[in-house]
């Protein structure tokens, strides 16, 4: 399906996308650092980033942020995509990150 030019992000959705995915991923490293510090409670001292990742791709401590991560990456996809972004995926990614921060 091709998208018509009327629904082609402008500069301003793309920039807004930009903006909404540095506050995402700002709080997304605010809530890991917070986990992080929750399970060193429990379990002793994360040794290594590689373990830290580890952790946090399959821990159940962490399962509630995978989502943010994934939203984090499809923002990333999409504003570095060939293709042009189209308006109304630009509208279904802003409305994703509020579902996932209010």
């Amino acid at each position: 399906m091709t998208q018509s030019a009327d629904d082609e992000a402008t500069s301003d959705d793309r920039a807004a996308l930009r903006a909404a995915r540095g506050a995402l991923l700002a709080l997304h490293k605010v809530l890991l650092d917070r986990e992080r510090g929750r399970y060193e409670r429990q379990h002793g001292s994360i040794e290594t980033t590689h373990q830290h990742l580890q952790l946090v791709m399959e821990h159940p401590l962490f399962a509630w942020l995978r989502p943010i991560s994934g939203l984090i990456v499809e923002f990333d996809e999409r504003l570095a995509a060939k293709t042009p972004l189209s308006a109304t995926v630009a509208r279904q990614l802003a409305a994703e990150a509020r579902a996932l921060t209010t």
